[in-house]
């Protein structure tokens, strides 16, 4: 009889704590006021269009003037700033020399004449009555009339280019920044992903390497964006031709070692020189060169293009 009880009894037992056991695991399936979570928050992220085939993103993207906006919250992470807009201004090349340097200068020459129509005739070569070097006080003999010759400079000297480029710097007049996060397909319909809200002043966007075309579907606003310019602006080098040089100034007719003025006379004039005892030849050397070069070249050039293309508003 005892054994027979035993026999009923186990079997009910092990019923009740099977029924027991799948009662608790109901329980811990779904446990009041835990709500499974939802994958795509609706408050940090949204549901929006995959990107196309061979696309990256979607990614939250800045244009505006002044200071991008930082990458922050979920879209923490900065793919990089871009630029559109080149500010160049206005390029000028221009070239100038300076006055010619090095000049050299030879002795002045002079014709002596006892009236003043002898001395109105030219005075050449052979008819050379004496010679001043330069800077130096010379006693000379006595006559009424002088005609002085100043020979051209043995040489001519030199000018230095001097080039006035102005190749103003270039800038942007749009800045760009493109911050990504996270994106899943989790929570959305088919062809959507959760993506972290880009919210003011961000637009929602895909991007592709280079100059293209937007794909087809809903990312239909294109900007293309740069992250550098190439600058080949360059002007030729100035060059300064020959100097036209002249040795110019006066013999100066005095007395009293070389103290006292009596006359000045220039190259080809002939004046009175009266009761001079000395003579000394002060040059005034001078010359010009003509400028060449200062030619304009080379342009400004956007590199490295990225397009985006944008969920329209």
């Amino acid at each position: 009889m005892r054994a027979s009880l035993f026999a009923v009894v186990v079997p009910l037992m092990a019923i009740t704590c099977r029924q027991v056991l799948d009662i608790e695991d109901l329980r811990e399936a779904h446990t009041p006021n835990e709500p499974a979570p939802h994958p795509c928050e609706p408050t940090t992220h949204t549901c929006v269009a995959a990107a196309p085939a061979s696309w990256i993103g979607p990614v939250a993207l800045f244009i505006g003037e002044g200071t991008a906006p930082a990458c922050t919250g979920e879209l923490a992470e900065t793919v990089k700033t871009y630029h559109d807009g080149l500010i160049v201004g206005e390029a000028s090349c221009q070239c100038a020399c300076a006055d010619a340097e090095g000049i050299a200068c030879d002795a002045a020459r002079v014709c002596y004449w006892g009236d003043r129509i002898q001395c109105s005739t030219a005075c050449h070569d052979f008819e050379i009555d004496a010679t001043f070097p330069p800077t130096v006080c010379t006693y000379i003999a006595g006559a009424l009339f002088a005609r002085v010759l100043i020979p051209p400079p043995t040489d001519v000297g030199s000018c230095a280019h001097v080039p006035s480029h102005v190749l103003p710097e270039v800038a942007w007049s749009t800045t760009a920044r493109a911050c990504e996060g996270p994106n899943t397909p989790e929570g959305c319909a088919e062809g959507e992903v959760c993506s972290p809200n880009a919210d003011e002043p961000f637009k929602t966007c895909v991007r592709l390497d280079g100059d293209l075309a937007c794909p087809d579907g809903l990312y239909r606003e294109r900007h293309v964006l740069y992250e550098d310019f190439l600058d080949e602006r360059v002007c030729s080098r100035c060059e300064c031709g020959p100097p036209n040089s002249t040795c110019g100034g006066a013999v100066n007719f005095t007395k009293g070692d070389c103290t006292s003025l009596v006359n000045s006379i220039e190259s080809d004039h002939c004046e009175d020189m009266a009761d001079a005892t000395e003579a000394e030849y002060i040059p005034a050397p001078a010359g010009t060169c003509q400028p060449s070069g200062g030619q304009l070249s080379g342009t400004v050039t956007r590199k490295v293009p990225m397009t985006f293309c944008c969920l329209q508003p």
